[in-house]
């Protein structure tokens, strides 16, 4: 998976990468975009690396219109706590600074854009 820190992309601008999501770069990021999506996974998860591809092709075909990024959720366990992660791969949606969805495990791509569609 291929991300960035927030601090490489300038204010203004839709990152061209998803963003790299961290307890110290959560705030900011969510602050900055109205509508993230923050993919929670570990690197030993199977079932997350099946989800990669899908919101990197998200993350083009919304570019503008929604932020994705990545937390590692071991890397990063109070940050994942906090949002009550129980099992990964989860989608965060975070709308205007508030957590207003989580999408649970292996979805299809339709039905990921069709659930943050309805955030839009």
């Amino acid at each position: 998976m291929k991300c960035q820190p927030i601090s490489q992309v300038p204010a203004g601008t839709p990152p061209p990468l998803p963003i790299e999501i961290t307890k110290d770069s959560y705030p900011e990021a969510a602050n900055r975009y109205r509508l993230l999506v923050i993919d929670c996974w570990a690197p030993w998860c199977v079932p997350c690396k099946q989800m990669t591809p899908i919101v990197e092709q998200l993350h083009e075909s919304m570019k503008g219109k929604v932020t994705f990024g990545f937390l590692n959720t071991d890397e990063h366990q109070e940050l994942a706590m906090q949002f009550s992660v129980m099992g990964i791969p989860t989608l965060l949606v975070v709308k205007d600074g508030k957590h207003v969805d989580s999408i649970v495990g292996v979805k299809p791509k339709g039905e990921v854009e069709r659930r943050l569609r309805e955030h839009l």
